[in-house]
């Protein structure tokens, strides 16, 4: 695979990627990665440079600040060497805005869409389709599309010549980013490197080297009226499928954002099998994240959850399953789609001998 310099100084303004950020570790990482993806898809295809700015989360006016995004970005800047990034710069507003607006009355409706496709979205006459798992296909189309406007001089607005985003710019706002992961994974995990040395990263507590490791997110502890299709394995599928492999006298530890009453039903189940279990406590986030990373025998977390997906994607674990739970509402919202985003079949060798993702059936 070619090799990409990305730090070349160049004689004239780099077009624009401005990344969309949203949520908290996991969906920082995923919209990143795919920014950082287009970014090098671009590179190697067309031979194209060009320059990465985060938009921090906005709500839903598009104007305030989503306080989220601060503790994120800073242990992103503190425990991924992205001390330089600036967090903030493609979401000021002013600038945003005025560019967003401009592109639009710019460019035709067709050209906007399928730039519009490097997220995934496609047209189905004039409606679009968000269902459809990103393919190589969508962002091939999207960066053409790019690449089109880049050349476009007729009744092309004019802009400040110290303007941070360019015209046209292009918008990356997904965290469905498999395929960019699969081809260009190595990059990812070279660009996301996680200060291992750091105490305030990476905790005391580390796996045994014959421990299962199992990340339960307890969704229905955070989103308790959720009805959609973020959904956990039960306790007894964990024990009985996911674990089912494991003998009495073997180990796991869990890690989770909430030790409550849920999670000890899964604790109980497993140790009902004679199955020694631990659960590791008095982490921050970004330590039972480095936790996670350091699995050695294996990794099991639901596909949903970012944070265990990038763990599993930087992680040296021998076997990782990423499954995801094939509810009547997955199925509802993407139907036959779901299996070609939820078992995932990756191309690269590195990827799919060690990471699975798996349906599994609705309980």
């Amino acid at each position: 695979m070619t090799s990409f310099n990305l730090s070349q100084p160049q004689p004239q303004p780099l077009p624009t990627i401005v990344v969309q950020l949203r949520g908290e570790l996991g969906n920082h990482m995923s919209a990143i990665a795919h920014g950082y993806g287009l970014q090098l898809y671009a590179l190697e295809l067309f031979g194209l440079e060009t320059k990465l700015l985060l938009r921090h989360q906005v709500m839903s006016d598009g104007i305030t600040s989503n306080p989220k995004w601060i503790p994120t970005s800073q242990t992103l800047q503190r425990c991924f060497s992205f001390d330089d990034w600036d967090f903030s710069q493609g979401g000021r507003w002013e600038e945003f805005n005025t560019r967003k607006m401009q592109q639009e009355n710019w460019l035709d409706f067709l050209e906007l869409k399928l730039m519009s496709s490097v997220n995934g979205r496609r047209m189905k006459g004039l409606v679009f389709n968000d269902n459809q798992p990103v393919t190589t296909e969508d962002i091939h189309k999207g960066l053409e599309s790019f690449m089109g406007a880049l050349r476009k001089q007729d009744k092309k607005p004019t802009i400040p010549s110290f303007a941070d985003i360019s015209l046209p710019f292009l918008f990356s706002e997904s965290i469905d980013n498999t395929v960019l992961v699969d081809r260009y994974w190595k990059y990812l995990r070279s660009f996301f490197t996680l200060d291992l040395s750091s105490s305030s990263c990476c905790g005391d507590e580390e796996p045994y080297p014959d421990e299962s490791v199992f990340h339960f997110r307890n969704f229905a502890t955070e989103m308790p009226n959720y009805k959609g299709t973020l959904q956990e394995a039960t306790p007894n599928q964990t024990a009985f499928e996911l674990f089912g492999h494991l003998g009495a006298g073997d180990k796991v530890a869990i890690t989770s954002r909430f030790n409550n009453e849920r999670l000890q039903l899964y604790v109980s189940a497993m140790r009902a099998r004679e199955i020694n279990v631990r659960v590791i406590e008095g982490q921050s986030g970004i330590q039972d994240f480095c936790f996670l990373t350091k699995a050695r025998k294996e990794l099991v977390g639901n596909f949903q959850s970012t944070f265990v997906f990038w763990a599993a994607i930087l992680g040296n674990a021998r076997k990782v399953l990423l499954y995801t739970v094939d509810n009547p509402s997955l199925k509802q919202r993407f139907g036959q789609t779901r299996r070609d985003r939820f078992q995932y079949q990756w191309n690269s060798d590195s990827l799919r001998y060690r990471v699975i993702l798996q349906l599994i059936e609705y309980e």
